[in-house]
Parts: C-alpha cells; structure tokens; sequence
C-alpha cells in the first residue's frame, strides 16, 4: 500500500482532538493496553507517563473509545496502516529523534517549503505539517492531538518522512537584490514566483515577488530572470 504526502495529511487531521498516550499508534484504548502500557514505561524508570494520578483520566479515553497515539505514534500508525489494520512494523519503530535521524531530506525551520505532508521536529517531538501554516501534533497528555499553528511552536527542523513518498520538490529559486543573494523561501505557483517574509510575530507571509518589486519601487525592466539558475534578479537603484 503506497504511502503519500497527501495520505498522512490526511490520515493526521482525521484524528485531531483524540488522546495522546505515550508508546502508542492508533490502538483502541482498553484496560489491558493501559496496564501493559504502565508496566512497561514503569520497568525502565519512565513512571510520568502512566503515574496513579493520569489513571483516572486514561480510563475516561477508554471509554469515550477514540484511538490514541504519541506524537511519533501518530505518524506510524499511517506508515503501518495496511488498509484494514495497523501492522506493527519494528524495522521502522524509531524514536521522533531517529526519525530526523533517518531523513534524507531535511533542514532548518526557516528553509522549509510549504509542502503539506511533511514533518516537523524539536528535540524528543514530531508534528506533520498540513498546510496554510498549520501543524497536526500529538501534542502530550495534557493536550491530546492538536492542530496548532507552525509560527507559535519551537519547531527547529522540517524533514520528508523516510517511510514515505514525496511528489518532487518544486524548482528551486534564488532571490537576488542588487547583485546580493537574500536568504528567503520562495515558490513558484503556475508561473508567478512568490517569496516568503517574516513580520509581526514571526508570522510568515507569502508575497508576489512583482507585489515586493512594486512596494520597493523598482520598475519592471529591472526585474530580471535567470532560467539557467532559476533565479529572480531585482536590481535597486
């Protein structure tokens, strides 16, 4: 069964609002999950994340009967959904570090694309990037599933899931003032470039980069592009 970009943003946003239990990637909560969860995390010194007084809590998710999942989990669960079940996989049971770890593609926060279905990371947590600067996470106890937004959350590093398919990359684009290079995400969407700035807030925008051109007072004969280099020429004078 391929596994997509698309399939795990949409696998994500089914379950926001579910519970978070750590070690977990799509079970039905029960009692007997909640037992063996509890001796396991117990035996090697992890007692917080089953402690007596989240019990009470545990047992109201089991009976509301909704899935639950850790932050990690909620991206293996899709990785092991067969169609019909989730398969436990150990060859592809890593840690949200392992997964960073295993990418073959990844960066810092600042370069990513807007490219829903990618992942994002801080230490020891994964989130899955589902587009218009929004974020599904399994977020911790107190929080379950949650969307929430890119720019408030310490994300360090975005990454292509190692279990599964990327559509490839759109082109990449250079912005280029004066001869300077300048350090922005850019995209091109059906012929129009578009660049990425950071304002109030560190909310990030996208802008035409003919709107940025006009803002700045640059008339079009002084916008030039490069096909060779795929790059975007604005010249200041």
């Amino acid at each position: 069964m391929s596994k997509t970009a698309k399939g795990l943003v949409d696998w994500c946003q089914q379950f926001v609002g579910h519970p978070y239990w750590y070690g977990t990637f799509g079970q039905k909560p029960t009692e007997a999950l909640l037992m063996q969860k509890k001796r396991q995390f117990d035996s090697i010194g992890q007692t917080i994340h089953y402690q007596e007084s989240r019990l009470p809590t545990y047992r109201q998710h089991i009976r509301a009967g909704k899935e639950v999942f850790d932050c990690v989990g909620l991206i293996q669960g899709y990785m092991w959904w067969n169609g019909q079940r989730i398969v436990y996989d150990a060859s592809t049971d890593v840690n949200a570090n392992g997964m960073l770890n295993r990418a073959a593609v990844k960066g810092p926060i600042a370069s990513m694309p807007d490219r829903p279905g990618l992942c994002v990371w801080f230490q020891n947590h994964i989130g899955v990037y589902v587009g218009n600067g929004m974020v599904v996470e399994a977020r911790g106890f107190a929080h379950g599933v949650q969307l929430t937004r890119l720019s408030q959350r310490p994300w360090r590093e975005w990454l292509e899931c190692p279990y599964i398919a990327y559509a490839p990359a759109g082109p990449q684009l250079t912005l280029e003032v004066n001869g300077r290079n300048v350090p922005m995400v850019m995209k091109n969407v059906s012929g129009r470039t578009f660049v990425q700035l950071e304002g109030e807030h560190n909310q990030k925008h996208w802008i035409q980069v003919r709107a940025l051109a006009e803002t700045l007072g640059i008339p079009r004969d002084r916008i030039g592009w490069d096909a060779n280099t795929q790059t975007v020429r604005l010249e200041v004078r």
